[in-house]
């Protein structure tokens, strides 16, 4: 994937509304101050553990009140 291939996966998932803080956090400084090499290594794994930290915290508001949207 070439640079600008990589700028539209980071925009996409910022235009998410399912990504959670850190998500868009890593995202928008990837975007502005990252190289392309670590910009790939987030889109390879980073992503995901930053996803998954936003999970847990919605899984954990829903289990604490069931009426959190």
């Amino acid at each position: 994937m070439d640079v600008h291939g990589l700028r539209v996966a980071i925009l996409r998932l910022l235009a998410d509304p399912g990504s959670g803080k850190r998500v868009i956090r890593e995202a928008n400084q990837l975007l502005y101050n990252g190289a392309v090499e670590e910009v790939r290594a987030w889109l390879g794994t980073g992503y995901r553990l930053a996803r998954f930290e936003g999970d847990r915290v919605a899984v954990f508001r829903l289990l604490a009140d069931p009426g959190y949207q």
